[in-house]
């Protein structure tokens, strides 16, 4: 079992589409937190002068973070794309070896469910790590050029972090913690979304209508929730988009653990249940 897992997280993380989703992602979060420390240099300024005001508590990494800031497009586009960008390297892996026949050179020197198994953790991982990889990129690079002031709750107009947000409490208490928490979340959620499109690999063959129609899926749930939102007439309600769920920052809807538990539960169900029925077929 350690031999297969070792080859399957080379197999992930040891290719070309990885490298590249990665560096588009890292580069996005280079970019915003370079609008963080030009942002920073700018309130320094502004605390120098005599004559202007710049709170300190305005400022700060944990301000800046990119999922958090919502002040440049870097980090929603960034967001949006990590949905597919976390599908595209090794979601359609097994699909791809069932198709061109090295899964059953598998099958027969090892048990199915522990190629499986191997392949989803693997798949797992390699996906969660498109978010997670960016954020700690993020938040270290600001970190290096942008003082840690713990934020300050007087200033919630401004940082965007509200009572009613989850552990909304930390970040005015251990901002530290509360980034690990949401990028814990954020790494969950992908990962998961990445074994879903895995599973529904073992029904749907072809790999590209598979991507593309499971981004579809995570772009429409996005939709969803602003037209509801929109037709409600801008009542403030649950998120339910998975791409937004995966932020800290919330734009217009509220986040809820319910909500991120019932995406994590179904993305669980559909990249278990599926290859359950169906590793036992002898053609698959």
């Amino acid at each position: 079992m350690s031999q297969l897992l070792k080859i399957e997280f080379s197999r992930a993380f040891c290719n070309r589409k990885y490298y590249v989703a990665l560096f588009i992602v890292v580069a996005l979060a280079l970019i915003s937190a370079l609008y963080g420390i030009q942002r920073h240099e700018m309130l320094l300024m502004k605390e120098a002068s005599p004559t202007e005001w710049g709170a300190t508590s305005m400022d700060g990494c944990y301000v800046y973070w990119m999922s958090l800031d919502d002040v440049v497009p870097f980090e929603g586009l960034l967001y949006q794309l990590a949905p597919l960008l976390a599908t595209i390297p090794y979601a359609c892996s097994m699909r791809q070896e069932l198709d061109f026949g090295y899964a059953n050179h598998i099958f027969s020197r090892t048990p199915r469910s522990k190629y499986f198994i191997a392949k989803y953790l693997a798949t797992f991982v390699s996906g969660g790590c498109v978010t997670l990889i960016p954020s700690t990129v993020n938040f270290v690079t600001l970190a290096c050029f942008v003082p840690a002031y713990v934020p300050s709750v007087e200033q919630l107009l401004y940082t965007g972090v509200y009572p009613e947000m989850p552990w909304s409490h930390l970040f005015y208490t251990n901002p530290l913690l509360y980034v690990v928490l949401y990028s814990l979340v954020a790494f969950c959620l992908c990962g998961l979304w990445a074994v879903a499109v895995l599973g529904l690999s073992f029904v749907v063959h072809n790999r590209v209508a598979l991507v593309s129609g499971s981004y579809l899926v995570a772009l429409l749930s996005g939709f969803v929730s602003t037209r509801i939102y929109v037709m409600l007439g801008y009542v403030v309600f649950p998120e339910f988009s998975l791409i937004e769920l995966m932020r800290a920052c919330e734009v217009n809807l509220s986040h809820t653990f319910f909500v991120m538990g019932v995406w994590a539960f179904t993305l669980l169900v559909v990249s278990l249940a599926l290859p359950m029925f169906r590793l036992g077929d002898d053609v698959l």
